[in-house]
């Protein structure tokens, strides 16, 4: 391998690798933003201008939304609540436009060199082919009544959009001939917006991409190199979901630490998050944030505490909600 590669393999691999933090995704349940009213039977009227499924959508949502092993809803007649709306827009909006393609087949300007007069081609033909821009785009309203009086408890309109750009190497038929998958795809837009309608009006999962520590920040803290494998290891047994063996782990060497090392109490607040114990996952980040030096982990740690308690306090509104 030439020096050059060799520095081009080596940038690549620092780029790659450095800096690579590791993440576990953890859920928190939300609640429902129709807060005046506790919505379990609900009504579902068929949405106007309803030529992509938007209705049926909704109500397969609707029917399988599941949370704690609870149904949330039961779609009836004798209801809590109406919901109803209209497909506002349902449009495929196009631009033809042409890309130069090179043809390699063809070439159209050689190089003769060497004794045997070897060509080589140093130009190819272009051609240019006809290409489409396509923009999909849904929109539709939302309304949940309340049934004694007409009034409205909430309201959204939802907005979902596809592009796709393709172009036509060999037979090219303009848009007109057909339509180009307006209904399959509008409705695959649809799915999407039942799926935010349900997020809103019902008690749902928010998920979050938290950052595992992995190393300990040794200028304020003496550490051991036995210590620094353990929490290496540890770091991968969590973003693994192994939390068991890692919470033990984390457990020996706290122990070890005497509860000094904001790393081990903040991934141990870690678990304690993942597994739904956010009361318990608030302490340990507290305890952590005593043990902290640096303005960065200081605000990982902020952060942490302030999600932790937001959460608490979303979790006690969704559980009354539920069923």
């Amino acid at each position: 391998m030439s020096n050059t590669y060799k520095i081009i393999f080596l940038i690549i691999s620092v780029i790659l690798f450095s800096g690579c933090t590791p993440k576990l995704t953890v859920k928190a349940l939300q609640p429902a933003k129709i807060t005046s009213e506790k919505i379990n039977n609900i009504e579902i009227e068929r949405f106007g201008n309803d030529y992509i499924n938007q209705t049926n959508s909704i109500e397969e949502k609707i029917a399988n939304r599941i949370i704690d092993n609870k149904k949330v809803f039961n779609i009836t007649n004798n209801a809590d609540a109406i919901l109803t709306g209209e497909v506002q827009r349902s449009t495929l909006d196009y631009n033809i436009y042409y890309e130069h393609k090179i043809d390699y087949g063809r070439c159209r300007v050689f190089r003769v060199e060497g004794k045997n007069k070897t060509k080589t081609c140093v130009e190819y033909y272009s051609r240019l082919i006809p290409c489409e821009d396509r923009e999909y785009f849904v929109s539709t309203k939302v309304r949940v009544l309340k049934p004694s009086t007409q009034s409205i408890l909430f309201t959204k309109t939802y907005e979902k959009s596809r592009n796709i750009r393709q172009c036509f190497d060999y037979y090219y038929y303009p848009y007109h001939s057909f339509t180009r998958n307006k209904r399959e795809i509008n409705s695959a837009l649809a799915k999407q917006i039942a799926s935010d309608i349900i997020d809103d009006i019902s008690p749902h999962y928010k998920y979050y991409d938290l950052e595992i520590v992995d190393s300990f920040d040794t200028k304020n803290l003496k550490v051991t190199s036995k210590q620094k494998e353990a929490l290496d290891k540890i770091a991968d047994l969590i973003e693994e979901k192994r939390f068991t063996t890692a919470k033990e782990l984390l457990e020996a060497l706290d122990f070890q630490f005497k509860s000094k090392s904001w790393e081990v109490l903040y991934n141990l607040g870690l678990i304690e998050e993942a597994s739904n114990n956010l009361y318990n996952a608030k302490k340990h980040y507290e305890n952590a944030k005593i043990n902290v030096k640096e303005i960065d982990a200081l605000e990982l740690i902020n952060n942490s505490i302030q999600r932790t308690q937001k959460n608490l306090e979303e979790k006690i509104k969704a559980k009354s909600q539920l069923p």
